[in-house]
């Protein structure tokens, strides 16, 4: 009898083993299975944790039609306006179209404006090499010699029948409105850039040719535009061409 007790014992731990291990894969059929909305990605390999498109999932899966979500853009401190005209290409650009792409972790825009004038051109700086990187929209391609492209971290479309919208701290340009632009520009690509992140230092031009910035804030660039120039944009393309040599793209 003493012989066997171990033997039973052993019989009896497996055989609870076996049951615990099946009840367990049933539980976890249950979970694979279950439609509660945490779980879909489990059900998707596809859908990164994180990204845009679980975002989407996980609102999809809570009955929900509309995702909202933020990004914001990098960049340096708004520069003096001496600093802007020394280091800047200066134009006045109207917006001619933009398009909203959907990439892995959120939305990017993509705006292609016409420039009516060039006021100053400054090359890319040889230690800036951010342009190379970049890949253009095919579908905004070719950009003309009087065009250029600007990316934005902002936007809107609906994907998988949910509209998403992401914000940022970029300003909501119209087509119906010319703007005064401080950018970084690669001429060889029709590629510029706004220098600092937020939408300080981005001024709208009225049908009288004054200037206005888009944010309500006090900083240099913008407060001498008012004060040496008047905000008129005429007073500044006349200091420009007594200053500088306006080059066309």
């Amino acid at each position: 009898m003493n012989r066997l007790m171990p033997r039973l014992a052993v019989a009896l731990l497996a055989f609870a083993i076996g049951i615990a291990a099946s009840t367990s894969w049933k539980a976890y059929q249950r979970f694979i299975n279950s439609s509660e909305p945490e779980l879909l990605t489990l059900k998707d390999e596809q859908a990164e944790y994180g990204s845009l498109k679980w975002h989407v999932q996980q609102v999809k899966a809570r009955g929900e039609k509309q995702f909202v979500t933020g990004q914001l853009g990098c960049g340096m401190a708004v520069s003096t306006l001496k600093e802007a005209l020394s280091n800047y290409s200066v134009v006045v650009a109207q917006l001619i179209d933009k398009r909203t792409y959907a990439e892995k972790h959120g939305l990017r825009t993509w705006y292609k404006f016409r420039v009516l004038e060039t006021l100053s051109h400054k090359p890319l700086p040889h230690y800036s090499q951010w342009s190379s990187y970049v890949d253009l929209p095919s579908d905004l391609l070719p950009v003309r010699a009087d065009e250029l492209l600007m990316g934005g971290a902002d936007g809107s479309m609906v994907i998988d029948g949910v509209m998403v919208i992401q914000r940022s701290n970029s300003p909501d340009y119209l087509s119906s409105t010319p703007y005064l632009l401080f950018v970084e520009l690669d001429s060889s690509r029709r590629l510029a850039t706004v220098p600092w992140s937020d939408e300080i230092g981005i001024f709208t031009v009225d049908a009288d040719d004054l200037v206005k910035a888009t944010d309500d804030l006090s900083y240099d660039l913008k407060d001498q535009l008012g004060k040496r120039f008047g905000n008129s944009l005429e007073r500044l393309k006349l200091y420009l061409d007594r200053n500088h040599t306006a080059e066309q793209f």
